[in-house]
């Protein structure tokens, strides 16, 4: 049986994705700083792990797994402060949350991904290519995140290791409503080439193909999942 684990499971995206997961039949780890993953993962079937993976000394759960054959890396955090109102504490947490925590994710368990020459990935963003005005801050952490993978693909791969990205734009979620409201979001929509909003299910496809078996000769890419506003 196929070991998945997600970080940031707690959130409407983890959950998605680990519900998929579970239906492949994979035994799947949910792990959230939300002690309410426990809850969550027990509801679906899933194990769930109560850890803060921007705090290293909170990870010897995940680095005492054997075998990791699928990491996602879904945490993230994008709230919308003019770049400069941004204080040293709000980007010191973006670069946290949004890069170390899948930094430090990987490292904790690089020997569980060796033994199953397994699949990474990072929930990325399309913000990373187009940048964004009250988001400096976000679209930098990101961007550090696609670079982490690349340079990662490139040392994990003799391994057999691969490692990719996933960048969504705007998906419908109850968090993307809190920060943008119907006409911030239909103004967007109208801009993609697929005119259209995206559901988690179109990138919860994203992530389990590329750290699926038919992807298995793709690492260090970044696929873009976001109707057609970012061309790349």
């Amino acid at each position: 049986m196929a070991v998945t684990v997600i970080t940031g499971g707690a959130g409407h995206l983890g959950r998605a994705i680990g519900e998929r997961c579970l239906s492949d039949g994979d035994a799947v780890y949910l792990v959230d700083r939300n002690p309410e993953v426990r809850d969550i993962a027990s509801d679906m079937g899933a194990q769930g792990v109560v850890a803060d993976v921007c705090d290293e000394s909170q990870l010897d759960v995940l680095g005492a797994l054997a075998d990791v054959d699928r990491l996602v890396c879904a945490v993230g955090s994008w709230p919308r402060i003019p770049w400069n109102e941004l204080t040293s504490g709000d980007w010191q947490e973006s670069i946290s949350v949004n890069l170390t925590s899948a930094y430090q994710s990987v490292k904790v368990m690089t020997k569980a991904l060796k033994n199953a020459s397994g699949s990474i990935v990072f929930v990325g963003s399309a913000i990373a290519f187009k940048g964004h005005a009250e988001m400096t801050h976000y679209a930098a952490a990101k961007a550090g995140l696609h670079g982490l993978a690349k340079s990662l693909c490139l040392a994990m791969g003799p391994d057999g290791v691969r490692v990719n990205v996933v960048a969504p734009g705007l998906i419908e979620t109850p968090d993307a409503e809190e920060t943008w409201d119907l006409e911030d979001r239909k103004a967007l929509w109208a801009q993609r080439a697929l005119r259209k909003p995206l559901t988690i299910e179109n990138v919860v496809d994203a992530v389990c193909f590329l750290s699926g078996a038919q992807a298995g000769a793709i690492t260090g890419q970044v696929l873009v999942v976001d109707g057609g506003l970012v061309l790349h």
